[in-house]
Formats: C-alpha cells, structure tokens, sequence
C-alpha cells in the first residue's frame, strides 16, 4: 500500500461531460485517489459521496462542462465542481416524499465545511467543500528524522 501512496497524485482535475456517466468516473477516480493516499473508508466514502452530490447537481442542473477538482494534502481534502451556470445551488428542505432535492443538505452533513462562490467573469459557479482527514503518511515520511538521515 505504501507504494500506491506514493504513486497517487495530490492533485486531481477532471473535465466531464454534461452525462450520468460522469457521476460513475468523478466517483472511480476520488475514491481511488483518496484510498491509494492511505484515507480511511469511512471518510473516503464521506468525500466520494459529497462528490458525487455535486457532480450530480452540476450534471443535472448546471450548464456545460463540468469540472471537477480535489486536492489533497497531509490530513486535508479540498475540491470543487464547476459548471458554467451563474445560478447558485439553494440549499432547501426537500419534502419526505420528494424523489431528489436532498444533494446539498447530504453535502452540509458530510463534509467538514463547503461553500459556492461565482466563477471570474460570469463564467458560471464552484460549489466547494473540504474534509480533515489523517496525516498524508507520504508527506510524514518524507518529513521523518530518520528518512532525512538516510537521504
């Protein structure tokens, strides 16, 4: 496991189609990206979910194309999507028998803190989130006494 740590990147971009098959790949790739970073499954499917709450607001409600960006770092994830929509997402009751409504408040549940902001020059929206997590043991190996006196 060690090695697919090292080999998972810090930085995930993502362009997606305006599609359902969209939701499947953003879902694939976090959840490697997390899991090969040494996360633990609770809160890797905690972020996989929040991501794909979004992924799926942007696909259904948003305008094209999709982006979706997540970062990681020692004990910290943080992402967006995009989407070229000026309208921002409301976070609302749903009704108990309503089919959907429910993205935003599963969002507000699960992750550590998130937010919308607009895109620069009225290109559309970013719907953010962020999730503490434990140490990267990447970066605390790369920091240790005694990887340093071996170097």
């Amino acid at each position: 496991m060690a090695t697919a740590s090292v080999q998972a990147p810090s930085v995930l971009t993502l362009a997606l189609p305006q599609s359902p098959e969209s939701i499947g790949k953003a879902r694939r790739v976090v959840r490697g990206v997390l899991t090969a970073r040494g996360w633990p499954e609770e809160l890797v499917a905690s972020a996989v979910l929040v991501v794909c709450e979004l992924v799926t607001n942007a696909v259904v409600h948003g305008l094209p194309p999709v982006g979706l960006r997540v970062q990681v770092v020692s004990g910290f994830v943080a992402g967006r999507v995009t989407d070229r929509s000026s309208e921002r997402p409301i976070l609302a009751a749903a009704d108990v028998e309503a089919e959907g409504g429910r993205g935003l408040a599963i969002v507000q549940a699960m992750a550590d803190r998130w937010g919308t902001y607009p895109l620069p020059g009225s290109e559309g929206k970013a719907v953010w989130f962020e999730f503490r997590g434990p140490p990267d043991p990447v970066r605390l190996a790369r920091s240790s006494p005694v990887t340093r006196s071996r170097s």
